[in-house]
């Protein structure tokens, strides 16, 4: 007697985590003791634990050989534009100094 008694709770135990199981897992999980005892809880776990030891963040992984290349095309880049400023500022001084030239000598032909 006690034996099918047994078997019969184990029955509706097994049928009752398996409807649980099958309908109200996703809205269930939500529940933070559900959630913490859930098995797919403890890979999330583990797998953001793994994560967090081998590098984590993709910002911080280390660069990759091709962006080493853009890094340095990146420098090359702003040294030519640094000498095109520098250049540029060279120009516009020379042009100041032939316009003042140039005012000196018309207020020299005035006179």
């Amino acid at each position: 007697m006690s034996s099918i008694l047994a078997d019969h709770i184990l029955g509706i135990m097994t049928i009752c985590v398996l409807l649980f199981s099958l309908f109200v897992k996703g809205w269930a999980e939500r529940w933070p003791v559900i959630k913490w005892l859930w098995p797919r809880a403890w890979d999330e776990r583990r797998a953001s634990r793994r994560n967090s030891i081998e590098g984590g963040s993709v910002a911080l992984s280390p660069l990759r050989p091709d962006s080493l290349q853009l890094l340095a095309e990146l420098k090359q880049t702003l040294i030519l534009e640094e000498r095109l400023q520098c250049d540029l500022q060279k120009a516009y001084d020379e042009l100041l100094i032939r316009e003042k030239q140039i005012e000196d000598r018309e207020e020299n032909l005035r006179k």
